[in-house]
């Protein structure tokens, strides 16, 4: 009995010695964090300027805002683009080598993604796989993570 009573004032004294010992920590990052966003601020270096990023370098970047795609469209192309920049990272070229450049290097994923070319035949844009594909392999791994293969 006397343990099961000493128990949680023994654990809240080890929570708050945890809390005072890493407090100091935060208070660093918090401070260099601020300061590190006043300096941007005073400098004017907060937001992109108007002109930075155009059509010519990537074609999807105001499409929403002149309502030409819904949400849905948005998370399609760029999950896309992510999952080829995340296979760039490990060394798998799939677009080619500097496609960033090129104007309308990655054509749009357009919506329905399964259509119907004839009457009696149905097309899939098979690049919605790649995102797919990188999200198994990821909640994989992370299942593998945490419980092993036994």
């Amino acid at each position: 009995d006397e343990q099961s009573s000493s128990s949680p004032s023994s654990s809240l004294s080890l929570l708050l010695k945890t809390f005072f010992t890493l407090l100091p920590r935060y208070i660093l990052l918090v401070m260099t964090s601020v300061s590190y966003l006043l300096y941007r601020y005073t400098n004017g270096s907060l937001t992109i300027p108007d002109g930075l990023i155009r059509p010519a370098e990537n074609p999807f970047y105001n499409k929403i805002d002149n309502g030409e795609w819904t949400y849905q469209h948005r998370i399609i192309n760029y999950s896309y683009v992510l999952s080829l920049h995340i296979m760039k990272s490990f060394g798998v070229e799939i677009v080619g080598f500097s496609h960033e450049y090129g104007f309308d290097c990655i054509p749009e994923i357009k919506l329905p993604i399964v259509h119907q070319t004839s009457s009696t035949s149905w097309a899939m844009d098979l690049r919605v796989l790649l995102p797919l594909l990188l999200v198994v392999v990821f909640v994989g791994l992370v299942v593998w993570s945490w419980y092993g293969w036994n």
